[in-house]
């Protein structure tokens, strides 16, 4: 009679890790490079802790609505990124 063993990770399990591994690295090259951001902006700006962490979060938020606003800068964004894919 045989030992029964330890069944396989299944395959969906796998490519769920796959994936996860693969958007996790980016995502988190992402957050590390906002993280290096802010500390330049809050360095190199005047005034006090709070002014300079509120023009991080000017900073930011500009360059989201920009970005990402409304279907016009969207579509500008799909533009420009789309040779770089």
């Amino acid at each position: 009679m045989a030992v029964p063993t330890a069944s396989a990770e299944s395959n969906l399990t796998i490519r769920t890790r796959k994936l996860a591994q693969s958007i996790g690295r980016p995502l988190f090259a992402v957050f590390l490079a906002m993280i290096a951001g802010s500390i330049v902006i809050m360095a190199t700006s005047p005034g006090s802790l709070l002014d300079r962490f509120n023009q991080t979060i000017a900073a930011y938020q500009a360059l989201f609505t920009g970005a990402f606003g409304n279907a016009q800068n969207f579509s500008f964004t799909l533009t420009t990124v789309t040779p770089l894919i």
